[in-house]
């Protein structure tokens, strides 16, 4: 089958595959030079960190070297410490390395340096302990027992000289002269650690020992004899811990000599084999890497410039052979674009109408809605206020239940006072019934007093008084007596003002229950009056929604309308553009519908009395007929 006899979609499948198999082939070819590149970067990269790590592991052997020679020269537990610093750094880079360095000749190399490294701190731990040994002599024996050698024979010459002994004191003066000179070359010893140094200690200790024997056969004092005994006590002590001494400092020197100073720069020498054989590979990897980007960039060029070459080439057949049967498409798509444009000018006018009545219903759906509103929360408040009336009953009723018990009370209360007071007046005249025969007894007692003469004179003075007595309690007693039948009326009176007032809370009482009755119905009817405008509003919402709703959708029916007038206008556009791109023109040399484009360019304008109907002479012609495989007959 020729290209020219193919389908359109086997033409565009035929010509789009042949450049996506060229697009496969240059991006095969590219994906795996650019991956084999990428493996040599990555291994490129690796090779470089693997450098890193070996000057990170020779920087830190360095600085360890560096702290134990301080050691080793101040002791200072600083130096110490910072060396047991840079050793754990030292063995986290050891295990980075053999984790991260995978080739078995450096590999095999670092794991040389981790022992070396561990014979270093054992061999450094070894020089700490003899360290601290030298000090602890030097410290507790030496630096001790000297000075008390001195003042020894300082007091011995002293007591000598005091005892006009020139022969005691010179010889103590002579050995105090070679244990000056012995001192002083123990401490040239200790800062230059030289056998010659120790030998001339030793000499003038042989010198000291000697002239402590003269001393010895010289001095006849028994103090100055003890105190010489105690200078050759002292003096073994002191050459005891010389020696000892210098076999600490030698042993400490042969193992810094024969281990630190040889472990470390073997392990320097180590890395930088370790360095030395990285840096060979990456020079040899580098120059390899970049041949080959070169030549993946030649060949990816090349493919893809033919490729180009024959994409052009094929892309003008494909034109070629597309161009003419879209031309007697265009013809068409331009009066369907006609008719559309003019049924959806239609349809805009009668959704805009539409959408204009949702609204103003909508409106008014509103207002209603929101007077609804206002009348249940009115509704509400009265059925609020009404319970709340209705509350306040209850409460008023128990206050009068309350006052009713009260009154009760007040009511026994009173009758127990009535009661009280009749009983206080039988005994008020009780007491006038007694002060009136006390009286009469006076009387009595006055007749009988006269009679007796001057013997009786004083008996009449008694009795007199015992008669004022009796008058006085007599008026007391009428007095009391008519206070409490005055009392007696007024509680009785009062206790008729209670009963009334009894009656009148019992007929307020049911008065208000019965107000509580009505108020409790009011607010019972309320609630449900206002229960029932909820769900008018909730109707009328729910109404609203669906207006809304309506009006919304009419809106959208406009604008899609609009819309739909616009893309017919925008296809009139399209079409236009199509065929002045595919150059077609009518039989008579002219684009046939150029007068139409300016028309139906305008928007549509909104319709006053919609009609949806299309007009008779509006006919949309089928679109062209399909085969099976989807593809246009005519093509």
């Amino acid at each position: 089958m020729s290209f020219g006899n193919m389908k359109l979609n086997q033409k565009l499948y035929s010509g789009f595959g042949l450049l996506l198999v060229l697009l496969i082939t240059v991006g095969s070819i590219a994906w795996v030079e650019f991956g084999s590149a990428e493996l040599g970067f990555k291994e490129y990269r690796g090779l470089a960190r693997d450098t890193n790590l070996a000057g990170r592991l020779q920087a830190n052997m360095l600085m360890v070297r560096m702290n134990v020679k301080d050691f080793i020269i101040t002791a200072s537990e600083k130096d110490k410490q910072e060396y047991a610093e840079y050793v754990k750094k030292m063995q986290q880079f050891l295990d980075e390395a053999r984790g991260q360095i995978k080739n078995p000749q450096r590999a095999a190399m670092i794991q040389q340096v981790d022992s070396q490294v561990k014979d270093y701190e054992k061999a450094f731990g070894e020089v700490v302990k003899l360290q601290n040994h030298r000090n602890d002599l030097v410290i507790n024996t030496l630096n001790v027992k000297g000075p008390e050698m001195e003042r020894l024979l300082t007091k011995i010459m002293e007591s000598a000289y005091g005892d006009q002994d020139a022969e005691a004191a010179f010889y103590a003066g002579k050995a105090l002269r070679s244990l000056l000179l012995a001192r002083l070359y123990v401490v040239k010893f200790l800062d230059d650690n030289s056998k010659k140094s120790a030998e001339r200690v030793n000499k003038e200790f042989s010198d000291f020992s000697k002239e402590l024997e003269e001393l010895t056969t010289r001095i006849e004092n028994p103090e100055r004899q003890k105190m010489v005994a105690e200078l050759n006590a002292r003096d073994d002590a002191y050459l005891e811990a010389f020696v000892g001494l210098t076999k600490t400092i030698w042993q400490r020197d042969e193992i810094i000599t024969k281990s630190l100073d040889v472990i470390g720069p073997k392990v320097a020498k180590l890395v930088e084999d370790v360095k030395l054989s990285i840096k060979a590979e990456q020079d040899a990897l580098g120059p390899k890497l970049q041949a080959s980007n070169e030549q993946a960039k030649i060949v990816i060029l090349i493919l893809s410039a033919a490729a180009m070459v024959f994409g052009i080439f094929l892309s003008w057949i494909i034109a070629r052979s597309i161009t003419r049967p879209i031309q007697r498409v265009i013809a068409g798509l331009n009066e369907g674009a006609q008719q559309v444009a003019a049924a959806s000018s239609q349809l805009a006018g009668a959704s805009q109408s539409l959408a204009e009545g949702s609204s103003e219903q909508a409106a008014s759906l509103e207002e209603t809605s929101s007077s609804m509103e206002e009348m249940g929360s009115m509704t509400s408040k009265n059925a609020e206020n009404a319970g709340e009336a209705n509350i306040l009953s209850q409460q008023a009723k128990q206050v009068v239940t309350q006052a009713n018990e009260a009154m009760a009370e007040l009511i026994k209360s009173i009758d127990d006072i009535a009661k009280a007071s009749e009983e206080t007046g039988k005994i008020i005249k009780t007491i006038d019934e007694i002060s009136f025969q006390t009286n009469l007894l006076a009387l009595n007692a006055a007749v009988e007093a006269a009679r007796a003469g001057e013997a009786g004179a004083g008996f009449a003075v008694v009795a007199d008084e015992v008669r004022n007595l009796a008058m006085r309690a007599a008026e007391a007693a009428k007095g009391t007596a008519s206070l409490i039948e005055g009392t007696i009326e007024k509680t009785k009176h009062g206790s008729e003002l209670v009963n009334k007032t009894n009656e009148t809370f019992l007929e307020v009482a049911e008065s208000t229950v019965k107000v509580g009755e009505l108020v409790g119905e009011i607010a019972a009817a309320s609630t449900e009056q206002a229960e029932g405008i909820r769900q008018v509003n909730m109707a009328l919402a729910e109404m609203d929604k669906v207006t809304q709703l309506n009006a919304a959708n009419a809106e959208q029916s406009a604008s899609a309308s609009e819309e739909l007038s616009g893309q017919a206008a925008s296809v009139r556009v399209f079409v236009d553009d199509l065929t002045a791109l595919v150059g077609y023109r009518g039989a008579n040399g002219s684009q046939e519908y150029l007068e139409t484009k300016t028309q139906h360019s305008q928007p549509a304008k909104k319709a006053t009395k919609p009609n949806l109907a299309l007009p008779k002479s509006t006919v949309i012609s089928a679109p062209p007929s399909e085969d099976d495989d989807g593809d246009f007959v005519n093509f």
